[in-house]
């Protein structure tokens, strides 16, 4: 699906009005607001036209001591944070309206492997609504120069130009957390994120580069967990399923609900390979199990240190012990996931 705006709209980047009590568009001198417009720098589905208002003023980018004004936001990813680029609000009294996608600049690119969770923070707490939507940064997408190095997507020539599709993404907030997950091919990306915590909305734009895999690594650089051969036959009979995700060089088994992960311990006969840069898990019988991006079903249990002894003191030497026991990567984080070789690994959906 193509998202458009109508040329009339882009007279300015930003279109800055004061909010009405009425919950509707006001209507200009001119009239009503085309139906064609849409506003740009919304949530990712959002198709409404922008706020209008006689009292319109423009300019080019977010007056910095506007009353009002969103808090600034943060996007990161292991120790490498990014501020966000301001696009459309309203909060409080006042409304300020993108027209165009705004694209920060290369210097500001947070890079990623595919699969990756992001941490964002806007600085709200409690639980409200987050949105996130990706926009491609392909070849033939033309920009217009904006403030403080900023580039714009916007329609040119006078006409309705179609704008680059948006890919939504997994975003999952709780408690002021919110976790993104970049599940994207290859390529440069606008990342657009929209909250909305009560007390007005605003979207901000990271700028993004996915790298395959888990960041350019091979199977030989990835710690991966295997029990040793000797074992007792043994084995929880729990399930559990999650994506084959590689972080800080870790195999993690990422949760479906995009909140923390397991490292599985595999039986000892499984290996990890890599062909044409693929990352594949082989089982005891040298066939491909799953790649690295997969969604798979396992059988077995998990261990946890706090399940690991009756005092905080003993459960921690023990679930050390049995890190050790289980040849586990010292930097490597739990809880563990020792996956029963007896229950054949599933793929219930390709990367």
């Amino acid at each position: 699906m193509y998202r458009t705006i109508a040329a009339a709209t882009v007279a300015a980047l930003f279109l800055l009005v004061g909010c009405g009590t009425g919950g509707g568009a006001k209507q200009s001198d001119g009239g009503s607001e085309s139906e064609s417009s849409t506003r740009m720098g919304t949530s990712p589905t959002s198709t409404s036209p922008p706020t209008t208002s006689t009292n319109r003023t423009t300019s080019t980018t977010p007056e910095p001591n506007l009353p009002d004004r969103p808090p600034d936001s943060t996007l990161a990813f292991r120790s490498r944070v990014v501020t966000g680029a301001l696009g459309s609000y309203c909060w409080g009294s006042v409304c300020a309206d993108v027209a165009g996608i705004p694209v920060p600049p290369k210097r500001d690119t947070l890079n990623v492997p595919s699969g990756a969770t992001l941490l964002f923070d806007s600085g709200g707490s409690g639980s409200y609504r987050v949105d996130a939507a990706a926009y491609p940064l392909e070849p033939e997408v033309e920009t217009q120069p904006g403030p403080d190095g900023i580039q714009f997507i916007m329609p040119r020539g006078g006409q309705q130009m179609p704008m680059p599709e948006a890919k939504d993404l997994k975003a999952v907030h709780t408690d002021g957390r919110t976790q993104i997950t970049a599940d994207l091919p290859t390529g440069e990306y606008t990342l657009s994120v929209f909250v909305d915590p009560g007390r007005g909305d605003a979207s901000y734009f990271y700028r993004l580069r996915v790298e395959s895999g888990p960041g350019e690594s091979s199977a030989e650089e990835i710690l991966f967990a295997r029990q040793p051969p000797e074992d007792n036959g043994l084995y929880p009979s729990a399930a559990t399923a999650g994506k084959l995700v590689a972080e800080d060089k870790c195999l993690l088994m990422k949760h479906l609900d995009g909140i923390g992960s397991h490292l599985p311990v595999w039986p000892h006969d499984y290996s990890l390979s890599t062909e044409n840069g693929d990352i594949r898990l082989l089982d005891g019988e040298g066939r491909i199990a799953a790649r690295l991006g997969d969604v798979v079903r396992v059988g077995g249990g998990e261990i946890r240190q706090s399940q690991a002894g009756p005092k905080p003191e003993q459960a921690r030497r023990n679930y050390q012990q049995q890190r050790r026991e289980l040849n586990v990567p010292p930097s490597c984080p739990g809880p563990l996931w020792l996956v029963a070789p007896v229950d054949r690994l599933e793929v219930i959906q390709q990367r």
